[in-house]
Formats: C-alpha cells, structure tokens, sequence
C-alpha cells in the first residue's frame, strides 16, 4: 500500500471522529539534503524541541496569523536517512534519461519520497492530527517538493507549512 493511500484513509479516518484540536500537536519534520545523514540534524531537532512552540505568529503586516495548537509542545522528527541511503540515486546514471537530462524522480529517488511519506503518516499519527511543517535543507526542499506535488494536496497529509 503506497504512502498516499495510507494517508487518504487516515485522513478519511480523522474527518469521521471527534476534534482532536485540544490534544494535537504540530509537527516538524526535518528533510535532510543531499549526501546528509539524520544524525547531521540532531542538534537542530534538539532546539527546536527546547524551544519550539506551536504558537500564533504574525505575518508582515503585523497581523496575527496561524492557530493555537494544542499543549504547545512541538513533535519533531528528523527523516531517517543515512549517507549510504543515498548511493542509491547512482542508479540513475545507468538511465539514458539522465544523460538526455529528462530522468524523473522516480525511480530514483523513490526510497526518499516513500520514507518521507511513512514518517508523515507517522508523525501525523503521533500527533493526534496536528497539523505538519516540513523543515527541508537543500535537496531536501525539492524532494519535498515533489512528495507534495504528487499528493495534489498539501492538506490531504495534514502538511500545512513548507
């Protein structure tokens, strides 16, 4: 079962139960970039578990903007990729697309994206439904990228931050 429909039924799951806003938590999950391994972000992960708190911000105007979310602790992940996960994009340059420049991300960086997409259904899990930033460095940003876009909707994953 792919990643995409684990999430459509867990949100199809959600919608037919009870609010969870008083005990959600938002999410942060941490996509690390190319060549990096998770432990590279264990510092990061461990701020913003400190410090991080799902709050109301404020937008440019000054106006408030975002939601109350829960206890006001934040749930952080660090997607769990080692340097050696990443010999496996070296597939892709046995591909004539590559060489054409036409290679699609999949298959290529498909263990990415389906790990992605397990740790989401994770997190959301563990979250109780809270809402989910995605916190990429570097490759991490297009890879998320393309994850969503293959989703047609950010929401549909509970992800609401980018």
């Amino acid at each position: 079962e792919s990643y995409k429909a684990r999430a459509h039924a867990q949100v199809r799951e959600e919608e037919g139960s009870p609010s969870p806003a008083t005990s959600a938590t938002r999410s942060v999950l941490i996509l690390p970039g190319l060549g990096n391994d998770a432990k590279d972000y264990d510092e990061l992960a461990a701020h913003l578990r400190r410090h991080g708190k799902s709050r109301k911000g404020v937008d440019a105007n000054g106006d408030e903007i975002g939601d109350e979310i829960g206890n006001g602790h934040v749930n952080v992940k660090v997607l769990e990729i080692s340097r050696l996960d990443w010999l496996r994009n070296t597939k892709g340059f046995l591909d004539a697309s590559y060489w054409m420049g036409r290679l699609r991300p999949r298959p290529t960086v498909g263990w990415y994206l389906d790990k992605l997409g397990e740790t989401v259904a994770e997190a959301r899990e563990e979250a109780r439904g809270g809402p989910i930033t995605l916190l990429a460095h570097s490759a991490g940003g297009w890879l998320g990228r393309t994850y969503l876009s293959e989703l047609g909707s950010p929401g549909e994953v509970g992800v609401d931050r980018f």
